[in-house]
């Protein structure tokens, strides 16, 4: 099961599930809809495609996953922000206490 704190932001569909429930015709509709996906990526400046490492919600390391991947971001948002404070990026009128993590 997911954390509850994650954002569900992507739809994923496994080829062999595409291969083994659908028809031509629904495997084609697909394959327009990730085309124009791909163009309107490259009319934005972005990358046609990208890839993602996915990990099963029901994957009995899910717990361990998550967790590691928290850790990153932690170092990340700290790492960022001790940057920004060593530049005095906050100004003069913040404390220590004051500032918030952004």
């Amino acid at each position: 099961m997911l954390p509850t704190e994650v954002e569900s932001k992507y739809l994923v569909l496994k080829t062999e599930d595409i291969n083994k429930y659908l028809t031509d015709r629904m495997k084609n509709g697909i394959a327009t809809i990730c085309a124009e996906i791909k163009k309107g990526r490259i009319a934005d400046g972005k990358t046609p495609s990208k890839e993602y490492l996915l990990v099963n919600s029901d994957s009995i390391y899910i717990d361990a996953h998550w967790a590691l991947m928290k850790d990153e971001i932690n170092k990340k948002e700290s790492k960022e922000f001790w940057e920004k404070y060593e530049k005095g990026e906050f100004g003069d009128e913040n404390t220590q206490e004051d500032i918030k993590w952004v």
